[in-house]
């Protein structure tokens, strides 16, 4: 697979005769990649370690169980809706004093390469790396995974918790009360086959370029749908006023 990461090739995939989808290629380029299919360095798949998330994280919690007090402004407060598929969004949110938020950080304080992930609620197991964020308080909904960098790239560690192999350890450790809750010790037990870390930068990248050329296709595709839709439109209301 790591030669279809040309254009051309690409394009032949989502050739109308497949029934192939961008998403569905998306999860492909993930699971190959935390196989180890995308692998172009000198070690061997076959020779990775599995390892649980215990072994390669500093940390693993998740936010205030107690509900904080809100107030009109101060702290941002991070819950389920904030973290997106990819990014983290605080463009709506609720707010703690200071003096409460102190007390939070006690527990965790998210900082640059923590990975945030949905634990409580439908949208559990979305997962999201963050790059210098602000300062904020998390609440039970949100759990926070600290990468021990000198054994695993966060941004490793999040492409294998957005793979199909990753959410598939996920949700068969949540637990279905009246709604899903994946709860710490059922996280600290996923298991990842660790690559040396010089190659897990290569994959990642691998899978950075590849998912830029799905992009790119997918806009493409839409474009001509979009094309093809005007034209329709166009001889329905030739035909219409021709009657």
């Amino acid at each position: 697979f790591a030669d279809v990461s040309t254009p051309a090739n690409l394009q032949f995939l989502f050739h109308s005769s497949y029934t192939i989808t961008p998403a569905d290629l998306r999860k492909s380029i993930l699971t190959l990649a935390v196989q180890g299919d995308l692998s172009a360095g000198a070690s061997d798949p076959r020779d990775w370690p599995a390892v649980t998330m215990n072994n390669v994280c500093d940390l693993i919690t998740d936010g205030e169980h107690a509900t904080p007090q809100r107030v009109a402004s101060g702290i941002p407060l991070a819950t389920a809706k904030n973290v997106r598929d990819g990014f983290l969004d605080m463009t709506q949110t609720d707010y703690v004093a200071q003096e409460t938020a102190e007390k939070c950080w006690r527990r965790c304080k998210p900082k640059d390469g923590d990975i945030l992930m949905v634990c409580v609620g439908a949208t559990t197991g979305r997962v999201c790396l963050v790059a210098n964020p602000p300062d904020m308080v998390l609440v039970r909904s949100v759990a926070l995974l600290r990468p021990a960098t000198k054994l695993i790239a966060a941004t490793f560690l999040d492409l294998f918790l957005r793979s199909p192999s990753g959410q598939s350890q996920i949700w068969r450790g949540v637990r279905q009360n009246a709604q899903p809750c994946l709860y710490l010790g059922k996280m600290s037990e996923f298991v990842i086959n660790l690559p040396p870390l010089a190659e897990q930068r290569r994959i990642v990248a691998k899978v950075d370029q590849l998912m830029v050329l799905v992009d790119q296709l997918e806009r493409q595709l839409a474009a001509s749908r979009a094309t093809a839709e005007n034209l329709l439109a166009a001889l329905v209301a030739e035909l219409t006023t021709q009657v």
